[in-house]
């Protein structure tokens, strides 16, 4: 079964992350979105090398929003799986 929208809040530990986007991704439709809150980590931990690129080939970025107060350091992502794939690259 796949699904428009996949959401998520997935624990803040290890590599959980990396397994939620996974399977969100897993189970979206093309145009479908995906949002996961997580800590923004998983942006820059070498576990997470091969996420991100599954992420990169498979979906597009439509609105990253990243928290950086002394309390916490969390991101929310939101991506589409399109129709057509196309390599779209972001620097930040």
């Amino acid at each position: 079964m796949k699904f428009d929208v996949v959401i998520g809040n997935p624990p803040y530990e290890k590599n959980m992350s990396s397994q939620f986007f996974t399977l969100g991704t897993d189970l979206l439709k093309r145009n479908g979105y995906i949002n996961m809150i997580t800590s923004g980590t998983w942006l820059i931990n070498k576990q997470n090398t091969q996420t991100r690129a599954k992420l990169a080939d498979e979906l597009n970025y439509a609105s990253p929003y990243l928290s950086t107060s002394s309390e916490s350091y969390s991101q929310m992502s939101i991506l589409v799986k399109p129709s057509t794939l196309y390599l779209l690259i972001s620097t930040w």
